[in-house]
């Protein structure tokens, strides 16, 4: 999908794929448990955050949190929920972050249009990360699926 795609989508992306609270909450309860096992007050990157969905409830658990999206328009329904979270309008294999600036990097949904985790396009964000870093990945559960 291209920048286009998901600047058309920014205004209906939140309610198209809205999670239930109770899932929202277990998924970010466990990324904050995740980081915090890697130090105790973590920083995160984004990457591909979009609206925020993920990061606005991961900077309420107090995360500190950075997120890159190459979408002006998702970036600017982020801004507007949480203008306190740092956004870069960045793309993920050209960070605008030194080596091993973040705790852990979280990739949701964000696979689909780049190659592999340990490709070279994908070596950027793994460098901003510290060498205790973790990486997430959420991508939608095949689970029961026909």
């Amino acid at each position: 999908m291209s920048r286009i795609s998901f600047d058309r989508v920014a205004d209906c992306y939140d309610a198209t794929r809205a999670l239930p609270p109770d899932a929202l909450a277990a998924i970010t309860g466990g990324i904050a448990r995740a980081l915090r096992d890697v130090a105790p007050a973590p920083s995160l990157l984004e990457v591909g955050v979009g609206t925020g969905r993920i990061a606005v409830p991961l900077a309420t658990e107090g995360i500190r949190l950075t997120g890159i999206d190459i979408a002006p328009a998702m970036l600017a329904h982020l801004r507007a929920k949480r203008p306190e979270v740092a956004i870069a309008l960045a793309d993920a294999t050209s960070l605008p972050f030194p080596s091993a600036t973040f705790d852990g990097v979280l990739f949701v949904h964000t696979f689909f249009p780049i190659p592999p985790l340990h490709s070279a396009p994908l070596k950027p964000p793994l460098a901003a990360m510290g060498s205790s870093s973790t990486v997430g990945r959420i991508t939608p559960s095949t689970r029961g699926a026909r």
